[in-house]
């Protein structure tokens, strides 16, 4: 793997989960897929959570407000 690469992996019910950074996601994904050993070919989730600041809440974020 390379160094830094990811930031925590996880096993839960039987599955792997990794982190990664966004900025280095392209990067984790061409070693999954490209480095001999590894092979994958399917993806199952990619998932984000945007977190936003208490200046700018959401439209829909009636729990944000002041």
């Amino acid at each position: 793997m390379i160094p830094g690469l990811l930031r925590e992996a996880v096993a839960r019910d039987g599955e792997t989960i990794v982190y990664v950074a966004r900025e280095r996601l392209l990067e984790a994904m061409r070693y999954l897929k490209e480095t001999p050993g590894q092979d994958y070919d399917y993806l199952v989730d990619v998932t984000a959570v945007e977190f936003r600041d208490r200046e700018r809440p959401s439209k829909s974020c009636t729990s944000c407000a002041r």
